[in-house]
């Protein structure tokens, strides 16, 4: 009889929480959605198929689908963030560097994940890490290893008003001739008066330390990668030098960049675009030719992490871009599946407002411009206060982003060769933050992997 009724109530249970569990996964949102609280899309419900459970990417997406869709999710995290907010401390001298390249160096693991099963070249990465706090003390003398190599090695670096200068990134040679065949490749797709254009997008931790120098301790940055690059370019082929072109307008205290996120800002991702025309002596529309909505109080991934007041009081201005022309945007599944997604978040005061954040596996902006050419942009996130500047000169813009949380080939049903085919490319942005390009996975193996893959 007592096995019998530990029976019942052991049966009873079980019901209970199948129940429970078939409740949460009626219940949770089947379709992918925006987070302001967390800056970032939530999962929808995966896709179920022979390819999808073959390569665990179905049992994945339903971890993370039923991780997004958590009944009172939302409130949970409010609460969290308020909790935290209450212990955590900071002093004025580390909230911009300390916790600015923290979160760099975190979003460079989530851009790498995966990498170490397909390639060796993570393990080569050879990014030298800084100090940069307040009382650092610099050099009055040169060191050897912070000299500008000749022809060995190059760099990303920063000057100091001393003279001297500080390496940030260190490219070997290898892996720039790896990223410019990668280019070269790229451009051999397109048609013959196809162009192929490169820029490599500083992080914002780095902009920052010039913009807010307020010990007038930096008097710039440069970069020599681009010119070995462009040296051994294909036709058609153009390397541009993204800290050059904003290097003058972060010098004159420009907002190029935001001080609680390390994404580049909208007037940042414009004069990315505008250098690229005006080095191709091309028209370009100015940026007070368009409408924005503007949100003086924002506050990015920085002040997620770290809740505080003195990050608070760092409050960004987000200026979302209303296009000029009446434009269509798209999700594309299966080469030809397309669905209505998000243009802009014009109601959110997020990152997430620019083209509604990164959606993949294929994006498609039809727009009325009536230029009579199409444009892909394969970038990371940085792409998105980008794209909408390219609006204005292309009838169709494209995107994609290669990285394994927003790129999976069954998904996409095309390579990114017969995307550029089918949909009649003409020319191609390859936008890549400093974490996304010549060190890294996403540069030296996705971009061929995925070009016939």
């Amino acid at each position: 009889m007592k096995y019998r009724f530990s029976f019942v109530i052991t049966l009873w249970w079980v019901l209970l929480l199948g129940f429970l569990g078939g409740m949460i996964i009626w219940l949770a949102p089947k379709e992918e959605r925006v987070s302001e609280a967390e800056n970032r899309n939530l999962s929808g419900a995966p896709v179920l198929s022979f390819e999808s459970i073959l390569d665990s990417s179905y049992m994945s997406g339903t971890e993370n689908f039923l991780s997004d869709g958590f009944f009172l999710r939302g409130k949970l995290i409010e609460l969290s963030s308020n909790m935290k907010s209450i212990f955590v401390i900071n002093t004025s001298n580390n909230v911009l560097d300390v916790d600015m390249e923290k979160a760099v160096n975190e979003f460079m693991d989530e851009a790498e994940e995966g990498d170490s099963k397909e390639s060796e070249l993570k393990d080569n990465k050879d990014i030298k890490s800084i100090d940069f706090q307040e009382n650092e003390t610099i050099e009055s003398e040169i060191d050897e290893q912070d000299q500008i190599p000749d022809n060995d090695e190059y760099i990303f670096w920063l000057d100091f008003t001393d003279g001297s200068t500080r390496t940030v990134y260190t490219y070997p040679k290898d892996h720039l001739d790896t990223s410019i065949e990668a280019l070269n490749e790229y451009r051999e797709v397109l048609p013959e008066d196809g162009e192929l254009h490169f820029f490599q997008i500083p992080y914002g931790y780095l902009a920052n330390l010039i913009i807010y120098d307020d010990v007038n301790k930096y008097t710039g940055w440069g970069c020599n990668a681009e010119e070995y690059m462009q040296q051994r370019a294909i036709e058609g082929v153009y390397i541009h030098n993204g800290p050059e072109i904003l290097e003058p307008y972060l010098l004159d205290g420009e907002l190029l960049y935001y001080r609680t996120d390390y994404h580049w800002s909208a007037l940042g991702a414009y004069y990315g675009h505008e250098g690229i025309r005006k080095n191709q002596g091309l028209p370009y529309t100015k940026y007070e030719d368009y409408d924005y909505k503007v949100y003086e109080q924002f506050l990015g991934s920085i002040y997620r992490k770290d809740p505080s007041s003195k990050v608070k009081s760092m409050a960004d201005r987000l200026e979302v871009m209303y296009p000029l022309f009446p434009t269509a945007s798209y999700k594309i599944d299966n080469l030809t599946e397309q669905n209505e997604a998000p243009l802009m978040y014009y109601n959110l005061n997020s990152y997430l407002a620019f083209v509604g954040g990164t959606v993949g596996p294929y994006r498609r902006f039809v727009t009325g411009a009536d230029t009579g050419r199409k444009v892909i942009i394969v970038t990371d996130s940085f792409g998105n206060a980008f794209a909408p500047y390219l609006f204005a000169y292309y009838d169709e813009v494209h995107m994609v982003d290669l990285r394994p949380a927003y790129y999976n080939k069954y998904i996409a049903g095309a390579s990114v060769r017969e995307y550029l085919e089918y949909y009649e490319i003409d020319d191609a942005y390859i936008m890549l933050s400093t974490s996304s390009s010549m060190n890294s996975g996403y540069m030296l193996n996705y971009l061929t992997k995925y070009l016939d893959d």
